[in-house]
């Protein structure tokens, strides 16, 4: 439902979209609605008690995503598993960054971020790619808090991820993967890049692919 929801608001939209995460408008009524919605006070300590954790956590990068086709206790499988829990961590200090403002999450988020940025590489695989969902979020909600070095190194690793996404052997045209499932997971991913680091390319291509694909 997610995956539909921002891609028909993307293509319908046209870009109407100021973010992919989280904005600290939504995040000042999230932070209303926790004071009389118990299960919105749940999710935000949750994701706090997350956070806090993060604090004490060093970032384990993987330098590529390996989980689609490979079975069960493939160490390959095993090893990307371990190291996205790293995203899980980015989102949370995000979230939790964007509600309490205290700048400790926004400083370790960065750390993990750039440990991403610096260390992975993609090979074009949405079904592995779709991973980096919550790392993309984080980092759109964050950024505007981040130095220009950070930005520009982040920027350049999600820049990465969409290249190698629209230039993989996946999306040959010729191939299934250029127009099942897995098409409709590549633009989702290509147009959160594109939203999250502003790169009107990226988010051209992803709306023209929608089209397409719808």
């Amino acid at each position: 439902m997610k995956l539909l929801v921002f891609l028909l608001g993307l293509f319908w939209g046209h870009v109407a979209l100021a973010q992919v995460g989280l904005s600290s408008e939504e995040a000042r009524q999230l932070k209303e609605l926790a004071r009389a919605n118990s299960t919105v006070r749940a999710y935000l300590d949750s994701a706090q008690a997350a956070a806090d954790a993060a604090l004490e956590d060093e970032p384990q990068p993987i330098d590529t995503l390996r989980t689609e086709g490979l079975l069960q206790g493939d160490p390959r499988k095993t090893a990307t598993r371990e190291a996205l829990r790293d995203v899980q961590k980015m989102y949370a200090l995000a979230v939790t960054y964007e509600v309490t403002h205290r700048p400790e999450y926004l400083n370790k988020a960065s750390v993990f971020l750039i440990a991403w940025a610096d260390s992975n590489f993609s090979r074009g695989d949405p079904i592995d790619d779709t991973n980096l969902e919550p790392a993309i979020e984080a980092y759109d909600m964050l950024k505007k808090g981040l130095v220009p070095g950070e930005r520009k190194r982040i920027t350049r690793w999600l820049s990465r991820v969409a290249d190698a996404e629209i230039h993989a052997r996946f999306n040959d045209p010729k191939r299934a993967t250029a127009h099942n499932n897995w098409n409709a997971h590549r633009l989702k991913i290509v147009g959160e890049i594109g939203l999250a680091i502003g790169d009107k390319t990226l988010q051209a291509y992803a709306i023209a692919g929608i089209k397409e694909h719808i």
